[in-house]
């Protein structure tokens, strides 16, 4: 995609030189490899979005999960406190 971007800017600086011939036959290398490049690239981002979207709702339902879990550890010792004082009372 930056290869793209930098040979459109090349063929703006022909034209820029007053070089038509060359910076039409450059835009329309340009065109052409748009439309064959792109609609790929742009595949490609989708699958790497859905991919980290998918990755993250991972990391966070297991955080989730961790937190969850030393919550319950942490009422379970206090339980396990209680009874011990309760016990020895």
């Amino acid at each position: 995609m930056r290869r793209l971007i930098d040979d459109l800017a090349d063929a703006s600086a022909l034209l820029d030189a007053g070089r038509v011939e060359e910076a039409v036959a450059g835009f329309s290398d340009v065109e052409r490899r748009v439309r064959d490049e792109v609609p790929a690239e742009i595949a490609a981002l989708r699958d790497l979005a859905a991919a980290y979207s998918a990755c993250l709702e991972r990391l966070v339902a297991r955080r989730d999960s961790l937190a969850e879990g030393r919550a319950g550890e942490s009422r379970g010792i206090a339980v396990a406190r209680r009874y011990l004082d309760g016990a020895r009372a």
